[in-house]
């Protein structure tokens, strides 16, 4: 093997683990998968593609559903979220576990 083919060789199985990772999640988010599988495909992928998820729902934390119930998360401490939802919505700070 020479020297000048092993980046060729590296790009290769780079772009060939990209659109792997990428169809996959795909897959994945239309439901598409097999239970088992999209259970390890989930676990696998949540960490690498957490700054999508973060990236898509800045600024839109909760969903209103109706007059009682609001949907949503509080990824962050430091973004005050639980704060939010209480002024806009009332909704309890107390949580039990």
């Amino acid at each position: 093997m020479t020297a000048a083919a092993l980046p060729s060789w590296t790009a290769l199985c780079l772009k060939t683990a990209l659109g792997t990772t990428v169809a996959l999640y795909v897959l994945n988010q239309k439901h598409l998968l097999p239970k088992p599988l999209s259970a390890v495909v989930s676990e696998t992928l949540f960490w690498p593609t957490l700054p999508i998820t973060v990236g898509r729902r800045i600024g839109k934390w909760s969903t209103v559903i109706d007059d009682v119930v609001v949907m949503g998360g509080a990824p962050f401490g430091f973004a005050q979220i639980p704060e939010k939802l209480h002024r806009s919505f009332g909704v309890s700070l107390d949580f039990a576990l």
